[in-house]
């Protein structure tokens, strides 16, 4: 019985040591941001900066700011050299949308914070940027595919994003995720429906990671 209950109980452990994040004993020092400690293993983000392992125990509400698409860049590598995606006029308006939608969904069921509107004590400000997009085919529009072409791809390419957490009252930076995912894994028509259930897909996930990360650093 007593070995039973040690069998059972070491995934347990493992299992709890895996699923917490660890900060690192010293600050970053001359990189971006400065000063910060390095966060492993937080919620599969590719990389988490905090100001400090203290600072976030007092909130419960969050806001989330527009998605911003200010500096995305189009990394074409994965196309032939006769092809591109061009970023178009009320992308940045339908990207946001979507974003929005995804809030919305994640947080008609119970999270760790209490999604909010108007700044107040104890809310954090979440800023999502997408930084680069890697597609693995041409934009499905005219100008970039000829008429009546078709592709094939697993997933929509690859998509880049930063996120910078602060207080939302005084705006103090509090922390900093980074991460990158292929958008989608199954062989599926590159056309413009797929893409963006796969794109929304995507933003509810880290919406999701996000906002059990924090909780995590409570």
């Amino acid at each position: 019985m007593k070995k039973l209950f040690f069998y059972c109980l070491v995934p347990l452990l493992l299992s709890a040591c895996v699923n917490s994040p660890k900060i690192a004993d010293k600050p970053e020092s001359g990189g971006e941001p400065d000063g910060f400690y390095l966060v492993s293993g937080l919620e599969q983000l590719e990389r988490s900066y905090v100001r400090s392992a203290e600072v976030f125990g007092s909130y419960k509400r969050i806001i989330y700011a527009p998605l911003s698409l200010s500096d995305l860049e189009i990394d074409d590598s994965r196309l032939d050299h006769s092809e591109s995606w061009t970023l178009k006029d009320g992308d940045v308006e339908n990207a946001q949308l979507h974003y929005s939608e995804q809030l919305t969904r994640v947080y008609q069921q119970d999270r760790n914070f209490q999604l909010v509107s108007d700044a107040s004590e104890g809310t954090l400000l979440v800023k999502m940027a997408l930084v680069k997009y890697r597609p693995n085919s041409p934009r499905d529009s005219f100008g970039d595919r000829s008429s009546g072409t078709q592709f094939f791809s697993e997933g929509a390419g690859r998509l880049y994003m930063k996120t910078l957490i602060s207080d939302a009252l005084s705006g103090e930076l509090l922390a900093v995720m980074e991460d990158d995912r292929e958008l989608g894994s199954t062989w599926q028509e590159d056309n413009r429906v797929n893409n963006v259930r796969r794109f929304k897909q995507g933003l509810n996930t880290w919406i999701v990671r996000i906002d059990k990360g924090l909780a995590k650093l409570k």
